[in-house]
């Protein structure tokens, strides 16, 4: 049973917005409040669908909901009842992690189908940039200058040596997967890492950054941590 608001990016349906089950409606407004001010502008022009779970909104509680994203410069598409719609896809991205990581599966197989995941089919050179509301997947490097802003998790199939931010609307669960993980920053919700001292030589298997204990760590397949 959820118990906070979850906010989903999809390519498909714009944003959409999972109230909690427990709790009134005026603290699942206020809550909705502080959600999206911590997003920032990146939320800015999404048509949302709020997805309602089991709780039941008369219509004027769905009205103060769609107030609240006017006041957030976005549009409500639509208020539904059940759950997650992109419950499926999240799962077996996270399915696909946890099977690479334990060394039995290509990283390649990350690519599954999933409705949050941008896939960028080239390398991001100095001076371009890729945000985006759920994970984006880089076919390619990410240079010194390139910067991919997610909400989601971020996964390069080659060398990321730019910027990433992994989950930007504080979501802490979020990874950052590369070939080569040698970023100039690297940011998972409002936690950031630091650069690496030194080079090493590329290792044949991805490296995973997460935060763990309130620190970005970075580990490979057999769990080994880093830093």
């Amino acid at each position: 049973m959820r118990q906070d608001i979850v906010i989903r990016g999809t390519t498909r349906t714009g944003l959409v917005i999972l109230l909690p089950e427990e709790g009134g409606f005026d603290q699942v407004c206020q809550r909705l409040r502080e959600k999206l001010a911590q997003g920032g502008r990146f939320f800015q022009g999404s048509e949302v669908t709020v997805q309602a779970g089991g709780r039941s909104l008369s219509e004027p509680e769905k009205e103060t909901i769609e107030q609240i994203l006017i006041e957030s410069n976005m549009r409500l598409r639509s208020v539904g009842a059940g759950g997650d719609p992109v419950a499926e896809g999240q799962a077996a991205l996270r399915a696909a992690e946890q099977t690479r990581r334990a060394g039995t599966l290509p990283a390649a197989a990350l690519l599954i189908e999933s409705e949050t995941a941008q896939v960028v089919t080239r390398t991001l050179r100095s001076g371009q940039s890729v945000r985006h509301q759920g994970d984006v997947i880089v076919l390619g490097d990410v240079n010194p200058g390139a910067e991919v802003v997610a909400t989601g998790h971020i996964v390069v199939m080659g060398a990321l040596r730019g910027v990433a931010h992994a989950g930007a609307a504080g979501n802490a669960a979020a990874i950052v997967a590369a070939t080569k993980l040698r970023p100039t920053q690297l940011r998972i919700a409002n936690v950031i890492g630091r650069a690496p001292d030194e080079e090493e030589p590329l290792k044949p298997v991805p490296e995973v950054a997460r935060v763990r204990d309130g620190m970005i760590v970075v580990e490979t397949p057999t769990a080994e941590t880093k830093r």
